[in-house]
């Protein structure tokens, strides 16, 4: 088994899932989200586990899940475990085989229930409002499957949360995710790593913290990261000198841009916490022998 191309590969997936999970997140947090009104106690319980954990830790952890499901579907739908593609089309076609049923109305009883059912056909049928009726349906499809194999392996498909849930990659039907529907070109190895460690009955990769290839003791830099959220504060002006009885700033010194790490930024009306930020970002660093190696990424 070549690990070191499966680390290649689980470096890359942890950056791609993480960056949509991430994404998600905020959206769900948002003060005016869809979700806190359609989904209040999932939102509740999402916010709760990250006051008790941590929001990067939260972010991983369900980043890793969703690679785990994802890599164990196509797995079987390669090699025709499930009756049709779950996250794979059929011969000849780009949209999961899954889905393409489902619009023309297919859907495996035993493994869908009635409800989800329900609420798939009036999303293709367009009786259910949505900007994107076949990405949603296409999510309550792949939750649905990964409930049902649930019952025969739990150690693969544990039972999606509803927190999870919420934080499930958006872009899954879009050529630009290449998680879901397998691994990127130059990766066979990586994906009969991942084979071997699924026959094993473990997850498709190693922890995500043990991407960075280190080598033994004296053999080599040894390398680890760290990364996290920021507030961004631009380039602004601040009040250094007011005059009180004319009401008014008489001088301003120029604030050069700068993050506050850890923060969320805010935004409510016309303020912002902390003071002045405009969004939220991420940051990620790398050190070679705990030395920080180039300046810390922010994107």
């Amino acid at each position: 088994m070549d690990a070191a191309k499966l680390k290649k590969f689980a470096q890359y997936a942890r950056r791609n899932l993480i960056e949509q999970v991430s994404n998600k997140l905020d959206l769900v947090l948002s003060q005016e989200s869809a979700e806190r009104r359609k989904h209040p106690q999932a939102v509740k319980k999402l916010e709760e586990q990250i006051q008790a954990h941590g929001e990067e830790q939260v972010i991983e952890k369900v980043a890793y899940i969703w690679f785990n499901r994802f890599c164990a579907l196509r797995f079987m739908d390669v090699n025709r475990y499930t009756r049709i593609g779950v996250v794979s089309p059929a011969e000849g076609q780009f949209q999961p085989e899954i889905l393409a049923e489902a619009k023309m109305g297919h859907i495996d009883e035993g493994m869908v229930d009635e409800l989800a059912r329900q609420r798939i056909f009036a999303l293709l049928d367009g009786k259910t409002p949505s900007q994107d009726p076949q990405a949603e349906a296409y999510r309550l499809l792949v939750v649905a499957i990964c409930n049902y194999w649930h019952g025969s392996m739990p150690f693969m498909f544990e039972r999606i949360t509803d927190f999870t849930e919420l934080l499930m990659p958006d872009d899954l039907l879009s050529g630009n995710c290449r998680v879901p529907g397998g691994f990127p070109s130059g990766c066979g190895a990586a994906y009969s790593a991942m084979i071997d460690r699924i026959r094993d009955r473990k997850p498709p990769l190693p922890n995500f913290g043990s991407c960075a290839v280190n080598p033994s003791k004296g053999s080599g830099s040894h390398m680890s990261f760290d990364w996290g959220i920021a507030a961004y504060i631009p380039l602004h002006r601040e009040c250094v000198q007011w005059d009180w009885s004319g009401d008014s700033c008489i001088r301003y010194d120029t604030v050069p841009e700068s993050y506050v790490r850890g923060r969320r930024c805010n935004i409510n009306e016309d303020r912002s916490d902390p003071p002045y930020c405009t969004k939220t970002v991420r940051w990620s660093e790398v050190f070679i022998e705990d030395t920080l190696a180039g300046p810390t990424y922010y994107w």
